[in-house]
């Protein structure tokens, strides 16, 4: 008896070290399936002609997260037609060891972008991608930021600082559609924007405010291939993008939209868009639209019945993109559509 007791706490010190063994060997093939998912990423950047190397590579987080910091990143290939070249401190991918297919990549700022000997810059407070992996690659994403800012005259024409309070973009495949639709559900919000360029049209010194949500469909984000060509098998495949609502806020200016986009033959924007406007007529007036249609629009409206609820305010009109041109109720807005791609 005594000497049973005695091989107890040596089984047991026995089976803490296969545990720990085991999970180690789990820990490890984590990892592994991690570097997978940052390679792959790679690679597909690397079809979209868009290279990216590390400077050095670390792993960490044993036991419980799996990690690979990448220090010194390096990018580099085509954007536009137009070659450039950045550089980022610091890359981390990062996974929990009980869900090695959820890439969460950190990225330090500052990102430096010369394009055809312009410099520029973006830097964050904090940026994180969270990434979702099936067999084939990635099928979900989403991309938060904080405090964002753009400087220098390859991100910004006039070499002006554009800064982003916060962002948050969300894609995910559509699953209440079949698989040959190939759609995609995008919901994205801008908030705390400051934007020389918007300031140019409405002048009332506040920041400014975007957020919508839709649906893409016959395209794939995720795909290896350049945006231009999957822009034109989208175009092909006589895809749309849903628009299920868009709203803006800049000060008294606010505008909700609704409708639907797709690309014409001519590699423009098309399509018909749903919109209401407040405070906008400076705005009509600066792009020679009569502010007259302010007065014909409320004098239409039919007034609501008591059991109806009553229509919000603001300027009710169709917007139409058509043969590069935006029409905003019967009238051309002095605005040219240009390709895409």
């Amino acid at each position: 008896m005594a000497s049973r007791k005695a091989r107890l706490p040596v089984l047991a010190l026995g089976l803490v070290i296969a545990l720990a063994a085991i999970w180690s060997a789990v820990w490890y093939a984590g990892l592994l399936l991690t570097r997978h998912h940052l390679n792959q990423w790679m690679s597909t950047e690397a079809e979209r002609g868009r290279t990216w190397t590390c400077g050095e590579q670390t792993a960490f987080g044993y036991p419980f997260a799996l990690g690979i910091a990448c220090k010194d990143v390096k990018v580099s290939g085509t954007h536009a037609g137009k070659a450039f070249a950045a550089t980022l401190p610091n890359l981390i991918a990062r996974a929990e060891a009980q869900a090695p297919r959820t890439l969460l990549l950190d990225a330090k700022a500052p990102f430096n972008v010369e394009i055809e000997g312009q410099q520029s810059a973006v830097t964050w407070q904090d940026l994180r991608t969270e990434m979702q992996f099936g067999a084939g690659g990635p099928v979900a994403a989403r991309l938060t930021g904080d405090k964002l800012a753009f400087t220098g005259k390859s991100l910004m024409p006039d070499g002006e600082v554009e800064s982003i309070d916060h962002v948050s973009v969300d894609i995910g495949r559509a699953h209440d559609v079949t698989a040959d639709q190939n759609a995609y559900d995008i919901t994205f919000q801008l908030a705390g924007v400051i934007s020389p360029a918007l300031e140019s049209f409405i002048a009332n010194g506040q920041t400014a405010r975007l957020d919508g949500k839709g649906r893409l469909s016959q395209f794939q984000p995720f795909g290896p291939r350049t945006l231009e060509d999957r822009l034109e098998e989208f175009r092909l495949l006589g895809g749309t993008f849903v628009i299920n609502t868009l709203r803006f806020a800049k000060g008294d200016t606010t505008a909700e939209a609704s409708g639907r986009l797709a690309i014409d033959d001519s590699h423009r924007l098309t399509g018909e868009i749903d919109a209401r406007f407040a405070g906008i007529e400076p705005l009509l007036a600066r792009f020679g639209i009569p502010t007259g249609l302010t007065a014909i629009e409320s004098l239409m409206r039919r007034r609501p019945s008591a059991s109806e609820a009553p229509q919000p305010a603001g300027l009710r009109l169709p917007v139409s993109l058509r043969n590069g041109g935006v029409y905003v109720g019967p009238v051309r807005a002095p605005l040219r559509l240009h390709p895409l791609y």
